[in-house]
Parts: C-alpha cells; sequence; structure tokens
C-alpha cells in the first residue's frame, strides 16, 4: 500500500485517532480508518499481492504459488511467533505450514 496524505489529510487522520471515542469497537483498526479516509481514491490490485495465507486452501483454483508475490499472514498464526521445531512436526498443518515456511526461508535467507 502506498499512501501520501496531505497534510490536511494527516490532520483529519490523526483528529479521528485522538478524538474516536471508542477505537476498541473498530475491529480491524487500521483497515477501517483507512477505508473510512480513502474512500473512493483507491485501486484495487490483484490478490497476488497481498494474498490471504489461508486463499490457498479456500481458492485453491485461483491460487498460483509462482505468481504469488506477497502472503498476508492474516490471523493469531504468524510465522514468527512459532516454535519452528515444534512446529515441523504437525504435519496437518499443510497447505497453510508451506506458507509459513516460506517466510522462515526469507527470513534465515534461505532464498
Amino acid at each position: 500500500m502506498i499512501l501520501q496524505p496531505s497534510i490536511t489529510k494527516f490532520e483529519e487522520i490523526h483528529k479521528y485517532l485522538t478524538d474516536h471515542k471508542r477505537l476498541d469497537e473498530l475491529k480491524f483498526a487500521d483497515q477501517d480508518l483507512l477505508n473510512e479516509f480513502y474512500k473512493g481514491n483507491w485501486k484495487s490490485l490483484p490478490y497476488i499481492f497481498n494474498a490471504p495465507k489461508t486463499f490457498c486452501k479456500c481458492h485453491s483454483p485461483v491460487w498460483s504459488d509462482k505468481d504469488v508475490k506477497n502472503i498476508h499472514y492474516i490471523g493469531d498464526d504468524k510465522p514468527w511467533k512459532e516454535d519452528i521445531t515444534r512446529k515441523m512436526r504437525r504435519v496437518e498443518r499443510g497447505d497453510i505450514w508451506i506458507l509459513n515456511n516460506w517466510w522462515w526461508k526469507v527470513y534465515n535467507d534461505e532464498e
């Protein structure tokens, strides 16, 4: 995502954040805020630039490992929070484990 807010827009966003009474009511605070302030002023990119990790299972007919540029590790199961040796033994993780393993390969500078 690339944003270049004007000083005025930045001040509006800052005011919204400081004046909002119940930020905890926003389910996805960052996304909800951006959706509010950039409504109608954004362009959608193909999923390959922000592919949710669950797409490989849920939408397997359209998923392509070679085309995906960025994986969005949605949810609490983040690869950087894993005990790698314990998780490697969990075969039932299937495709999601493969995607988490991609992260570890980059982190360990293996590719």
